[in-house]
């Protein structure tokens, strides 16, 4: 709704602005210039609707037919990259930036347990064992590679090269 607002901009402000509101007193034309949308307004909608697109990606990805819990971990990934800097670099877009990445990194990084990470992270590599069954020699090495770059520095890899030769 707020794109089709903000691609509606030039009718919106052809409507009020424009507008011969001559006749009216002046108190009315006070009051009628006070529900006018100013170029702060609109610079406010704009960042309101540049912040939300990740939101928007995410919930699109995760409202398919099958979600997994795969899709758990990418959809906080495009969330994650989406709340890192401003697209664009207005005061507003600055601030609904910075405070959407302190909720993440809150909510996120903070309040959801590793092991709860973990289990995400889990999940995304069994799906991309599947996937690498299915495909060819070059993509399932890429693949393999992929998810055991993902792995704890510190644990074993969760797909050892020789294991997936053998499948």
């Amino acid at each position: 709704m707020i794109d089709r607002f903000i691609n509606l901009r030039d009718l919106v402000e052809e409507i009020f602005y424009k507008r011969d509101i001559n006749g009216l007193t002046t108190a009315q034309q006070v009051e009628i210039r006070a529900l006018f949308i100013s170029h702060d307004d609109w610079d406010v909608l704009v960042a309101i609707h540049d912040c939300l697109k990740p939101f928007e990606k995410a919930t699109t990805m995760l409202s398919g037919q099958y979600p997994t819990q795969s899709l758990a971990y990418f959809s906080l990934e495009v969330i994650k990259a989406g709340v890192q800097k401003p697209s664009y670099p207005s005061h507003y877009h600055t601030l609904a930036h910075e405070s959407l990445r302190l909720e993440y990194q809150y909510y996120l990084d903070e309040f959801i347990p590793d092991e709860q990470k973990d289990s995400l992270i889990n999940a995304n590599a069994i799906n991309a064992k599947a996937l690498a069954l299915t495909v060819n020699a070059n993509a399932k090495a890429l693949v393999l590679a992929l998810i055991n770059a993902n792995a704890n520095a510190n644990a074993t890899p969760l797909i050892r090269m020789d294991e997936s030769n053998n499948t």
